[in-house]
């Protein structure tokens, strides 16, 4: 028993130096001020590697054409319809032998220096019958020559105007180529063609002779008349 007892304090006084002895190393490290720092494994870095993108580049499909169809063209063929009797055409007339004219008489010399000159006058205008009828006027030669199938000009003119609203109506006008075969101092009536209606209008009724080369006095070729007079 008593040797277990010293084996055990042997023991544990062994431990105590060496306990001691690790102490007294560390203080002697740090009293010689010799400090080590932990060593920290360096750190790594590891290089990115840089792809450079890839493109892929579309594929290009050809152009797909198709082909027309060509149609075969379709020809409808003629009816041949029966031609249709055509009538005869008439004979083309024959030219007709031109017939020969006859000769017109040479022109009379009217000049007023001629044996023809003379003076005509419109003397007188008067209806023919009332109340419907027409116009007439005399025509007088007042010489000095007598005149012989002489062509003489005249126009007439009648203004109307309602007896009983004295309305007035578009004048009428007659124009006329008479042929005056008169000794001087001879008259003749002459018809103007122009209707008048007494019944129910009175006018204002003006003939004048237009001019010919054997009237010697121009100034006396027109001539006015109200017929009938006016109420």
């Amino acid at each position: 028993m008593k040797k277990l007892t010293i084996r055990k304090t042997s023991i544990v006084l062994g431990l105590s130096a060496l306990a001691a002895s690790t102490l007294a190393c560390n203080l002697l490290s740090m009293a010689s001020g010799v400090y080590r720092e932990p060593a920290y494994p360096e750190p790594h870095y590891e290089e990115v590697r840089h792809e450079e993108p890839m493109f892929e580049e579309p594929r290009m499909e050809e152009p797909f054409f198709e082909e027309p169809q060509h149609e075969e063209p379709f020809f409808e063929e003629p009816r041949h319809e029966e031609p249709l009797p055509q009538e005869p055409l008439p004979p083309e007339p024959q030219p007709q032998p031109q017939q020969p004219q006859p000769q017109q008489p040479a022109p009379k010399n009217n000049n007023a220096s001629t044996q023809w000159a003379t003076d005509f006058a419109i003397t007188d205008i008067y209806p023919g019958k009332m109340p419907y009828g027409q116009f007439w006027f005399r025509i007088t030669n007042h010489g000095p020559k007598t005149a012989s199938n002489v062509k003489v000009p005249v126009v007439c003119n009648a203004a109307s105007t309602n007896y009983f609203n004295s309305s007035k109506a578009n004048a009428s006008t007659g124009t006329m180529m008479i042929t005056v075969n008169l000794k001087p101092g001879q008259t003749k009536e002459y018809a103007t063609g122009l209707k008048l209606d007494t019944k129910n209008f009175w006018y204002q009724v003006t003939c004048q002779i237009q001019g010919t080369p054997l009237d010697s006095n121009p100034g006396n070729n027109q001539y006015s008349e109200t017929v009938p007079p006016p109420p």
